[in-house]
């Protein structure tokens, strides 16, 4: 699915890149907020990350996401624009061929009770596990659209002292579809430990909806 409107995407891009239509956003705004954790429009977001190798294990890893990033409306009774982005991995395949759905992701920016996290099927007797997730990023805007980015995804797992410290540097371009502002980019890293994934590249698309809610 992802690679089908990867394609279309670039295969497009020469087209109507450079459309200069008025809209709401600038461009540059729009390669920010393509790019931002949780940003303020409404977007949808395709994901796919690739592991051909791993340090610890033999076979290779993937796993495809849907993300939706979801402010409330300019006309809302709250007094704060909250921001909830949703992540739904489609596809998660382990080393062994073993596809599964992964674990569902939801942030949400303005919460007053979000009570305790919830777990269903799986081994009621599996161990414990904490962890830490830290995701810095960084974008810097280039002309034309196109922009170069990092976002490593390091992990700090304390019960077994793994660990993973990707090291990455991707390149995209947010553009016009029609009159649909969409976003693309590519962006491989290499894991500086010996934890879990040798290396890979992560793809991504997103669709933007800067004017969603006028």
């Amino acid at each position: 699915m992802l690679g089908a409107l990867l394609a279309v995407v670039i295969g497009a891009s020469g087209a109507v890149a450079d459309d200069d239509r008025p809209n709401a956003r600038g461009q540059p705004d729009l390669v920010k907020q393509a790019n931002a954790p949780v940003s303020s429009v409404l977007q949808v977001r395709f994901q796919d990350a690739y592991v051909p190798q791993f340090w610890d294990s033999h076979g290779q890893g993937n796993t495809f996401s849907i993300a939706i990033t979801m402010p409330l409306p300019e006309y809302r009774l709250l007094p704060f624009p909250q921001l909830s982005l949703l992540t739904l991995p489609v596809a998660l395949t382990v080393p062994g061929d073993v596809t599964g759905f992964g674990d569902v992701r939801f942030a949400d920016l303005a919460v007053f009770d979000a009570g305790h996290p919830i777990s269903f099927a799986g081994d009621r007797n599996r161990a414990d596990t904490n962890a830490l997730f830290l995701q810095p990023f960084a974008t810097y805007q280039l002309d034309r659209g196109w922009f170069v980015r990092s976002q490593p995804q390091m992990v700090f797992a304390w019960k077994t002292g793994n660990r993973q410290l990707p090291v990455d540097l991707g390149v995209g371009r947010a553009f016009k579809i029609g009159r649909q502002d969409v976003s693309r980019f590519v962006e491989p890293f290499w894991n500086v430990s010996h934890d879990g994934p040798r290396y890979g590249v992560t793809f991504g698309a997103s669709i933007l909806y800067p004017d969603f809610w006028r």
